[in-house]
């Protein structure tokens, strides 16, 4: 089989890695002792190191994109020139998370050894970048518009404390499900994990996954500290994931389990509906539910308080 092409490495490390967060290619796509620097300034060299530069940029844009706009390739050196976007969730350049999207340029350089990208420079208009994150808002976010509660992209410190809530909350304790089983769910890197925060209190999480059902979003786990249930947080959290995916999918799916019936009042409540009972799925004598909601309706706001 012939060498891939530095261009098509490039393209598949930009369409696939990077706008599907697929961690695992780095090890195809990358050298072992790769050296980086990335858009955002940061230089890192090794696999490891560069993914999680990778998690960085999820924490701060949980929808990152790269759309390339040229590919220009001279046998193992390739340049690309780049707009990135997406959703400022999580703290960056020590700016809190403001809901705002943005879109910057980048300039990126590559070298190719034995078919593996061995080094890369990117030079990012971070300028534009943060005028937009500090510029005031023609609106007010909606998740300003209840200043005492917000949703943000989890970093590891926070990730720890989902699972934990996780491992003590149901019906992840009528699944069994230890604690070392929820910390490895909440750290897998292809689930996105946002906190809800009312002051700077945790009271809440969510996962999800861009690609659960049928190639659809799927909202994993949903999780409330006790002495904040009954306030609207699960539904604001579900609201949330909803606006988070309207742009790029049509449909959205989530799971309640059979012993479990609040919840799924919760979600049929909130205009999902039955697809399939999923008998001794995760345990024997306990179906999972699994019910779906189109998101070709009217976008609903999250601003109700908890």
């Amino acid at each position: 089989m012939p060498a891939p092409s530095g261009a098509r490495i490039i393209r598949r490390y930009y369409l696939e890695m990077w706008n599907r967060w697929i961690f695992a290619l780095a090890d195809r796509l990358l050298s072992p002792d790769i050296r980086f620097r990335g858009s955002l300034g940061v230089d890192v060299r090794g696999i490891e190191a560069f993914r999680g530069y990778m998690r960085h940029v999820q924490c701060a844009f949980p929808d990152f994109s790269n759309t390339i706009e040229e590919v220009v390739a001279q046998e193992t050196k390739i340049v690309a020139r780049l707009t990135y976007r997406g959703t400022h969730r999580g703290e960056l350049f020590g700016i809190p998370p403001t809901g705002k999207r943005i879109a910057y340029s980048g300039a990126a350089f590559f070298r190719i050894s034995r078919g593996k990208i061995a080094e890369g420079w990117v030079l990012g208009d971070t300028t534009a970048l943060i005028r937009q994150l500090d510029a005031p808002p023609s609106s007010p976010p909606r998740e300003a518009a209840q200043s005492r509660f917000r949703i943000v992209a989890a970093n590891a410190e926070q990730r720890d404390w989902a699972a934990a809530l996780m491992a003590s909350s149901e019906p992840w304790t009528t699944l069994r499900r230890d604690l070392p089983s929820c910390r490895a769910a909440c750290h897998r890197p292809d689930s996105l994990l946002f906190i809800a925060f009312l002051d700077a209190e945790p009271c809440g999480f969510v996962i999800l996954q861009r690609r659960g059902v049928a190639d659809s979003p799927y909202i994993k786990s949903i999780a409330v500290v006790e002495s904040h249930r009954g306030r609207g947080v699960g539904s604001r959290l579900i609201r949330f994931a909803e606006d988070f995916f309207r742009l790029s999918a049509s449909h959205i799916f989530i799971c309640a389990s059979s012993f479990n019936p609040r919840a799924r009042a919760l979600y049929e409540r909130l205009g999902y509906s039955y697809v399939a009972e999923l008998k001794d799925f995760v345990i024997l004598g306990a179906s999972e539910i699994l019910l779906h909601k189109s998101l070709l309706s009217t976008a609903q706001g999250n601003t109700s308080a908890p």
